[in-house]
């Protein structure tokens, strides 16, 4: 049973996990440590995370080089890749992108129409 004094943690609306496009460039594929199996496993890492409204959210991101980001094929530094991610609070505190879906590959930002963000 909760104490009147105690009130369950709710996350702030932009904070839900709802889908929203973001886009970052592309750095270098990295190893990395998957703590769900105890494991090495191959990591994406991008730049300049830019949100809906085209800003930067993040300095630098990395994800699982899973089958979405396979799928793209050849990575060259400096390619930008557009994705739908859910926004989360990390364990430090910090925002960070979860689950990327709707993967595509730019050549480079000019080619990212910023009109993408607007809906």
């Amino acid at each position: 049973m909760m104490m009147s004094s105690e009130s369950p943690a709710v996350e702030p609306l932009e904070l839900k996990g709802d889908r929203e496009e973001y886009s970052g460039t592309f750095v270098q594929i990295r190893e990395g440590w998957n703590s769900y199996v105890q494991a090495p496993e191959l990591k994406v890492v991008f730049d300049s995370i830019r949100g809906p409204d085209a800003e930067i959210l993040r300095s630098r991101q990395s994800f699982f080089y899973g089958k979405r980001f396979r799928a793209l094929g050849r990575l060259f530094p400096g390619d930008v890749v557009q994705f739908q991610a859910r926004i989360r609070l990390g364990k430090n505190g910090v925002l960070r992108l979860t689950n990327p879906t709707r993967v595509k590959r730019f050549d480079s930002l000019q080619q990212l129409d910023i009109g993408d963000f607007c809906g």
